[in-house]
């Protein structure tokens, strides 16, 4: 079996939704230069620890990492590389035994050492000290920094541990285990985000959202088409097919007036307005006039990727555009955003490569970062 290291299956991913008024478009963090199916960290996000400063790229379909001013660090030698989470990345390898041979992750650290041996069908990023990992089709456990198995495979479903829990799918329900792998809220959700700022999204039914407590208590019954996960104070929800924001009481603090809403970032939200997009203050005040054609879910680092024409750039938070648009257009854009100083993005066809804060290209490569 061919193996897969993907980045973290964040309990945060709700805060990377935009509600729609028909229907929910999941924003896909893009898995950069990694060429990895990362569930939500994104290659180099540090899974937000500090970012160590070290970037996967591929080298003649080989992977290694640079630093934020482009040289090589850790010389390409692996199959595929994730970015770093928690000080260790993992990364994939041709490993041969006595039944042939298979491509397994493992783990390594910052100087490119492998800490915890290739052994993984599938691996995720590490998140409040533990990883998922698989050894079996759709047996999911944990893993410690030592690679010690702490929670037993047995689940379908993972996702990152976020404030002490996981959401984890056990039959056709989902519920919450603890480090112990206790599980600590019985599977009773249709479906769920896991804990952001003490409260997480559940439905009991797949049609009504509302937020439960770490005891699993209802805090805000189930009441919204749907639900993102809270960020800064606010969760995004949406209500008879209009995008508005609740505060921890459930009270609608922003009104449901939204084509589209996105959750908050440095203080701004993303939102489309009559087909256009724009941004918007905890207040509900547009601050950035919804002009563009698409924009990145967020903000980071000050920045924001917009569409605008046929092109992509970055504004910052008054508006003023600081990268111009001149990357391509192209479906994974709306991922473009900076971690750690820089942005993976698309320079050409089948070029990618990262970018400064200036806009100053900093690494390219070619076929999603195969470089010559």
């Amino acid at each position: 079996m061919a193996a897969s290291c993907r980045g973290t299956r964040s309990a945060n991913a709700s805060s990377r939704h935009v509600l729609n008024a028909s229907a929910v478009i999941v924003l896909v963090v893009v898995a950069t230069l990694a060429g990895s199916a990362c569930g939500g960290g994104g290659a180099g996000s540090g899974n937000g620890d500090e970012h160590v400063g070290l970037f996967p790229v591929n080298v003649n379909n080989l992977f290694g990492y640079i630093d934020k001013s482009g040289k090589m660090v850790i010389e390409p030698q692996f199959g595929i590389a994730d970015g770093f989470s928690e000080d260790l990345a993992c990364v994939s390898v041709e490993v041969t035994d006595e039944n042939g041979d298979d491509i397994l992750s493992g783990y390594i650290d910052k100087s490119g050492k492998m800490i915890i041996e290739p052994q993984f069908d599938i691996a995720y990023g590490f998140s409040e000290g533990l990883a998922a990992v698989s050894v079996e089709p759709d047996q999911f456990g944990y893993i410690d920094k030592s690679g010690k198995m702490v929670i037993q495979p047995q689940f379908e479903t993972p996702y990152e541990f976020s404030e002490g829990l996981a959401s984890v799918k056990s039959g056709d329900l989902w519920g919450f285990i603890d480090k112990s792998g206790k599980m600590v809220i019985e599977p009773k959700f249709a479906s769920s985000w896991g804990f952001t700022e003490g409260l997480a999204a559940v439905t009991y039914d797949g049609t009504r959202w509302g937020f439960i407590d770490n005891s699993g208590a209802a805090v805000i019954e189930p009441q919204f088409e749907y639900a993102a996960g809270f960020s800064e104070g606010l969760a995004c929800v949406n209500d008879n097919g209009k995008g508005g924001y609740i505060d921890k009481s459930g009270k609608m603090v922003i009104q449901p007036q939204f084509q589209d809403a996105g959750s908050f970032s440095e203080g701004l939200a993303v939102v489309r307005i009559g087909g256009r997009w724009g941004f918007i203050d905890k207040g509900g005040k547009v601050v950035i006039e919804a002009q563009y054609e698409w924009a990145c879910p967020s903000f980071s680092e000050g920045l924001a990727a917009v569409k605008i024409g046929d092109k992509w750039g970055f504004i910052d938070k008054s508006g003023t555009v600081v990268i111009e648009p001149k990357l391509p257009d192209f479906e994974l854009a709306i991922g473009y955003s900076f971690v750690g100083g820089l942005a993976s993005v698309q320079l050409g066809n089948s070029r990618w490569g990262y970018i400064d804060t200036n806009g100053t290209v900093v690494w390219s490569g070619k076929n999603l970062g195969v470089s010559e």
